[in-house]
């Protein structure tokens, strides 16, 4: 049961950034209770429209198997007491999520989770990085897992027969994949698929996810 002095402190911790747009935050205890989330990062996992979740537990409000994932990250985290980031695609968009152990108020174990969209370049500065296992494609889960290899190669620039070579298939059967891309999204311009790519974060190896839909 949460304390009226345990939310007071996660509240004084989160102010000087709960109001910036774009930046979700979360206090989550070991036992996935989440102490505190603003309405950024509800929005950005969940949906506009949806239910703020402070003082829920993680399995009243997602998937079982995402849940299990962080569950997983945050007793790393709290273990060795070094950050972890999360990358994962959430609504079709690429999200970043980065847990903290943090000060342990009243000797609740507890992680700090701040949620952007976008690519920091957390790797390079250090910070260990976990691909999740799942993937809310969002509008890209009409395609099928070869198309969402296919139009992840899109968007890392590639030509139809530079694709063909890296999947070794004909270059016909590419533009194929491509046509079929584009009708499932209603889009036709190269730019405007490598934009959704882009904006997904797309990697090759995301189509072998396992895709599963947000809770609403």
């Amino acid at each position: 049961m949460l304390t009226d002095r345990l939310l007071e402190h996660c509240e004084a911790v989160c102010s000087a950034v709960t109001s910036v747009p774009g930046i979700g935050i979360a206090i989550m205890q070991a036992d996935g209770t989440i102490v505190y989330a603003n309405d950024e990062i509800n929005r950005i996992i969940r949906g506009s429209g949806t239910e703020n979740p402070t003082g829920r537990l993680l399995h009243e409000v997602f998937p079982e198997e995402f849940v299990a994932e962080r569950m997983m990250i945050i007793e790393q985290v709290l273990q060795s007491g070094e950050p972890a980031v999360l990358r994962h695609i959430v609504q079709g968009f690429q999200v970043e999520t980065v847990m903290q152990a943090m000060a342990r108020p009243e000797g609740a174990n507890m992680v700090v989770v701040i949620t952007r969209h976008g690519d920091s370049g957390a790797e390079a500065q250090g910070y260990r990085v976990v691909d999740s296992a799942l993937a809310d494609l969002g509008p890209l889960n009409v395609l099928t897992p070869r198309e969402v290899e296919v139009l992840a190669l899109i968007g890392k620039g590639m030509r139809i027969s530079e694709i063909a070579r890296v999947l070794y298939r004909s270059p016909k059967t590419v533009e194929n994949h491509r046509a079929s891309i584009g009708r499932k999204l209603g889009v036709t311009r190269r730019m405007e698929l490598a934009r959704l790519a882009y904006q997904a974060g797309l990697k090759p190896e995301d189509s072998k996810r396992q895709r599963y839909f947000r809770a609403s």
